[in-house]
């Protein structure tokens, strides 16, 4: 099938969504965007995806053969329904995306998508005839396209395969510290990540899978009062769930809001399972995953608010990750031939320490130590769980020296 066919194809897939969430009409009006060009430099191709504030739509750099992949990003809004467009509807969305790309240009993160400026245009989904915002210019976020899957359709293929349960642990512990990881880096600049959740990470790359962020429309400044706080239910803390459904409270973004919504997130990352809104986590069926005991406590940790922000989850992982040898079988070239080890990189977790005070309040029973290796055996590489929490420390020293203005 041609890419073209393949793009025509997608875009239909994109309204039929639109008229399941009660929109029809909706992706065939966005559609009339393509060969829209913007700044001079990118030209529109097709609808990519649509969220609730913003249409992406992917693009081509006509300057530079050779460039990345890129997509643009404008408001949304319902054009299948001309009525009700107004001047002040259209102004709010765009202050919006405008509030978006300062954020983006602002953490500089490299878990989120780069961008590539915010820039204007004469949109032809728009009636300029009808003065006012109609007549003004819309914005347009152009940004990396990231490579990879989406997290929750990744799920979806590991969890129902057959892979090994060691290789399976290894898939999902690896997205849980990735996660991690990159929530520390937002906070580090001063950012929370709203709209937490699978739909809203990517995931690509072999053997060690590297996640990043996709919806720069979900950063918000940590300790914001203004109330924007995008968000699905299922994700909130529970406690917050009451305070935004019952009471009809305001959310400010703080990291321990950002902990628990990441335990959350990361307990459907480990057993596949959708948070119910308002209610808390299972931690019998995180143990029952196919993550590794350390994921688990962390996971159960940062869902039930026993962790203050997502960096003692990840000093408690790096605490109790080692390197183990796992014998395989290579294929014998005669009958009587033995089996030859083959090291494979896998976590195990390290005895719990004996005291009390230098353990996170989690109970949680302590994983078998691991068989002593053969003498003769070379002492393995430097554990990528190791170097994650040096590039932290590394990291964290560079700001000290030179801080990131905000």
């Amino acid at each position: 099938m041609s890419s073209p066919l393949r793009a025509a194809a997608h875009e239909r897939r994109v309204a039929r969504r639109l008229e399941a969430r009660g929109l029809p009409g909706l992706g065939e009006a966005l559609v009339g965007l393509a060969g829209t060009e913007i700044a001079g430099r990118w030209r529109v191709d097709s609808l990519y995806a649509v969220g609730a504030e913003g249409a992406v739509y992917l693009a081509t750099d006509m300057t530079d053969a050779a460039a990345a992949p890129c997509v643009v990003k404008i408001p949304v809004l319902p054009l299948h329904r001309p009525v009700e467009l107004s001047s002040s509807l259209l102004r709010h969305r765009r202050e919006s995306l405008r509030t978006e790309a300062a954020n983006l240009e602002a953490s500089r993160s490299p878990y989120m998508p780069a961008s590539l400026g915010l820039h204007e245009f004469a949109s032809p989904l728009l009636d300029a005839r009808r003065g006012g915002a109609f007549a003004e210019p819309d914005p347009a976020l152009v940004m990396e396209r990231l490579p990879g899957h989406d997290v929750d359709l990744w799920l979806a293929r590991v969890h129902g395969s057959d892979l090994p349960r060691p290789l399976l642990r290894r898939h999902l512990d690896r997205v849980v510290v990735v996660l991690l990881q990159a929530l520390h880096d937002l906070q580090e600049r001063g950012f929370v990540y709203a709209d937490l959740r699978p739909g809203n990470l990517r995931v690509s790359g072999r053997p060690d899978r590297r996640v990043r962020l996709l919806d720069a429309g979900s950063l918000v400044a940590a300790g914001d009062e203004s109330g924007r706080f995008p968000h699905v239910p299922h994700y909130l803390p529970p406690a917050l769930y009451e305070r935004r459904y019952t009471e009809n409270l305001p959310i400010v973004p703080t990291q321990a809001v950002q902990a628990v919504m990441a335990g959350r997130t990361l307990f459907e990352v480990a057993t596949g399972i959708v948070p119910i809104p308002g209610a808390p986590t299972d931690a019998r069926v995180i143990q029952e995953a196919g993550v590794s005991t350390a994921v688990a406590d962390v996971v159960d940790g940062l869902a039930s608010g026993s962790f203050s922000n997502v960096v003692p989850a990840i000093r408690y992982l790096a605490r109790r990750a080692t390197r183990r040898v796992v014998p395989v079988a290579a294929p014998a070239p005669a009958p009587a031939a033995a089996p030859v080890p083959v090291r494979v990189p896998a976590l195990e977790l390290e005895p719990l320490p004996a005291t009390p005070a230098a353990r996170p309040a989690l109970v949680r029973k302590p994983a078998a130590a691991a068989a002593p290796k053969p003498a003769a055996a070379p002492a393995p590489a430097k554990s990528w769980w190791r170097r994650l929490v040096g590039s932290i420390v590394s990291s964290r020293r560079a700001r000290a020296a030179a801080p990131v203005s905000r």
